[in-house]
């Protein structure tokens, strides 16, 4: 995988935290067999000394992003990310802005 991040701000205001980072993540050489078994995770961590904690998470097949519309693409949608293991796994811990 490839990846490059620029354009990071982090604006806190009174409705939470906002970060402005831009992520490209570019698969190599993916043959159209591992491509439709994919998965796609989006995970929110909160980096701790010994041990990350997930915070919320996004996940989605890669062939449903596939059959979404003509060009077989996702832009710009936001996402609502949750936290599975949570005591309230339904509650929308985050949104992301996502291009897929």
């Amino acid at each position: 995988m490839y990846s490059e991040c620029f354009k990071n701000t982090i604006c806190n205001n009174d409705k939470g935290i906002a970060i402005d980072e831009h992520m490209f993540f570019e698969g190599k050489n993916l043959d159209t067999d591992t491509l439709e078994s994919a998965n796609l995770t989006i995970k929110l961590l909160h980096k701790g000394l010994f041990r990350d904690k997930v915070c919320a998470e996004f996940d989605v097949d890669v062939a449903k992003i596939f059959g979404m519309n003509d060009k077989h693409v996702m832009e710009h949608q936001w996402v609502a990310m949750i936290n599975l293991s949570s005591d309230n796994p339904n509650e929308i811990k985050a949104y992301l802005k996502v291009s897929v």
